[in-house]
């Protein structure tokens, strides 16, 4: 089978010790891309040399929003001028988008999710969005800003906000957790696999409880999404690699 990490964050306060042999247990296991998300200017900066280490790695350059609401909007500017400086070396633009589930800054979150989302629609670069308690702010916002290649990452909203996702042709980045949360197995059911991809969101969402997530655990998330659909796993994991085509290695 052809697996992918959509989504996940190989940082080094997370896998400094043992980067080496996650990316050997991923590539064993069939993975041939992993996307990873930078969260700030330091992770930015990270992503970059981690996907000069290992060709399987690919970078994506974001600027998390609850890191934004710390910022001044010309600090903001600078961070997302960075991105755009390496938008040929990069596959998506996030980690990004809009969190509410603290006290922040929501004008300056905003602000940095619009000029990134008019980033991504000026390169052609993939959206990977954040949007925890904020789920319809974080539709409207890319709805009015014409985002086109947008890939809802652990999307937790209603399922009329899934639908409206799937209408404007959006994709649906599903966790390895799907394998027992009821709220990502109904997702799953409502969306065709044409819209589906998957991510670990290492190291947190894991497939068992209390343990470090890693890329090679999308396998688990293929035959979950295989058992909901009632298909085969290499059905569902070759039509999933051609999202992943499309979103990522189509730049």
């Amino acid at each position: 089978m052809l697996l992918f990490d959509a989504h996940c964050h190989l940082d080094k306060q997370f896998f400094q010790q043992d980067i080496d042999s996650v990316i050997q247990r991923a590539v064993t296991a069939g993975v041939r891309l992993i996307v990873s998300d930078g969260l700030s200017q330091k992770t930015n900066e990270e992503v970059l040399a981690l996907s000069g280490q290992f060709d399987v790695v690919r970078p994506a350059l974001g600027l998390y929003p609850v890191e934004a609401a710390k910022m001044t909007r010309k600090e903001i500017d600078d961070a997302i001028s960075f991105i755009g400086s390496h938008a040929k070396d990069i596959v998506s633009i996030g980690e990004v988008g809009l969190d509410y589930k603290e006290e922040t800054d929501k004008g300056l979150q905003q602000y940095a999710f619009r000029k990134v989302i008019q980033l991504a629609v000026k390169t052609g670069r993939s959206l990977t969005v954040h949007s925890r308690k904020a789920e319809q702010d974080c539709i409207d916002i890319l709805k009015e800003e014409k985002a086109k290649k947008v890939i809802m990452h652990c999307f937790s909203g209603k399922k009329r906000q899934v639908q409206e996702i799937l209408d404007n042709g959006w994709f649906l980045s599903i966790p390895t957790n799907v394998v027992f949360s009821t709220h990502f197995q109904e997702m799953v059911k409502m969306a065709p696999l044409s819209r589906l991809l998957t991510e670990t969101d290492s190291p947190f969402l894991g497939p068992l409880k209390g343990e470090k997530n890693e890329p090679a655990n999308v396998v688990h998330s293929i035959k979950k999404i295989a058992e909901i659909k009632d298909l085969e796993p290499e059905e569902v994991a070759n039509i999933l690699w051609k999202n992943a085509q499309e979103l990522f290695l189509s730049v």
